[in-house]
This record gives structure tokens, sequence and C-alpha cells, in this order.
């Protein structure tokens, strides 16, 4: 009977190397795992990372094909050959130039008391309105 009592103290111990070894082969496989995961995860966004960065690239050359054809529609040298041939300008060598001076309005609206103001809405509003538009400004 000596040897029965042995026997199941060994028996335990084995159990408790294989269950702590299990234990680590799970653990290890589960990191495994994870970093496979963490590793498709960045390939994944590394490629979308290059397909975003190849079209920028795109949207870049597109812009510098447009800015450089706008610069071309806006010289001067196409301007007048388009003015000349299509809309039958010609260039003056005498231009007079007219100018008209504005009547002064006789009476200010900052000279007029509230109850006058009040009335002149639309008037105050016209006299913002005063200054030549051009189409550079």
């Amino acid at each position: 009977m000596s040897s029965t009592p042995r026997a199941r103290k060994q028996t335990p111990r084995k159990n408790r190397v294989h269950s702590a070894f299990a234990v680590v082969a799970v653990l290890v496989g589960m990191l495994t795992m994870g970093l496979a995961g963490l590793r498709l995860l960045n390939m994944s966004l590394e490629q979308r990372l290059t397909r975003l960065n190849e079209t920028i690239e795109n949207y870049q050359e597109i812009e510098l094909d447009l800015k450089n054809n706008l610069a071309s529609l806006l010289s001067p040298a196409r301007v007048y050959s388009v003015a000349s041939a299509k809309m039958g300008m010609v260039n003056e060598t005498s231009v007079t130039v007219v100018s008209v001076a504005a009547p002064k309005p006789s009476v200010s609206v900052a000279s007029l008391p509230v109850e006058a103001r009040r009335g002149l809405g639309e008037l105050a509003l016209s006299m913002i309105f005063r200054k030549e538009a051009h189409a550079q400004d």
C-alpha cells in the first residue's frame, strides 16, 4: 500500500505541469493571433494611406494643369487675339476718357434729425453704394 500514496502524489504534480503548459500555450497562441491581427490591420491601413497619397498626387497634378490653363486663358496676348478675331475689336491709338461729375446730394442723411432718417431707409442704403465698382475690386 505504500506504493499507492506515491503514485497519488506524483499524479497531481504531472497534472499541474500539464495544466500550466496548456495555459502558457493558450496565452502564447492568443498573443500570436493578436499580433497577426494587428499586422493585418497595419497592412490594410498602409494600403489605404498609399491610395490616399496617390489620390492627392493626382489632384495636385490636375490643379497644376488647371492653373496653367487659367494662366494661358488670362494672358494678355490671348485676350487681345480673341477680342480682335472673334469680337471685331480694334486697338485705337487715340482714346478719349470722359468723366462725369456726380451731383452732390443737397442734404446728407447724417444732418437730418432722427425722425426724418427713419423714412429714408432706402436713401441711406443707396448712399452706401455711391462708389463705382470695378471687376478688379
